[in-house]
């Protein structure tokens, strides 16, 4: 026996994920509701394999391109995206790829926590001590906010 399920014919009638831990502990603190537009509609693309421009992706929000390459640089430097020039490009002219959110913030990947480079504390006595201070808070994960506040 095989199992299937039926494609939408028409993209606009799929579901994107977007993940909690973006809408908890990202979209809070975006400094510009465009800048999570711009992380909402280019995440849904690129789930879809819908390739766009900067230049592209700014017409459809109707934002300037500099607002896209500003939301670009916001998620890069809080490392839930990576950005990648292109050779001989211009300023929008780079490559977007989306981390994992839940490796970044436990484990994975380097943390988005800015941690000083001279911390006593290693990766693993982080994440245990996060998870003794979860359980104490009855299992509650933390926020990238509440883990910055403990460091």
């Amino acid at each position: 026996m095989a199992y299937s399920i039926e494609q939408p014919r028409d993209q606009n009638l799929e579901d994107t994920a977007i993940p909690n831990l973006f809408i908890t502990d990202f979209l809070p603190d975006s400094p510009d509701g465009d800048y999570v537009k711009v992380y909402i509609y280019a995440y849904m693309c690129c789930r879809q394999g819908i390739e766009l421009t900067h230049t592209e992706l700014a017409k459809c929000l109707g934002l300037a391109p500099s607002k896209i390459a500003a939301a670009w640089n916001y998620y890069s430097e809080r490392r839930i995206v990576k950005t990648r020039p292109r050779e001989g490009g211009n300023d929008l002219d780079f490559d977007v790829e989306f981390v994992d959110i839940k490796g970044v913030l436990y484990g994975r990947e380097k943390s988005v926590i800015d941690v000083k480079e001279d911390s006593s504390l290693s990766d693993q006595e982080l994440a245990a001590l996060f998870k003794k201070i979860a359980a104490l808070y009855g299992d509650v994960s933390l926020g990238s906010d509440d883990m910055r506040r403990v460091i």
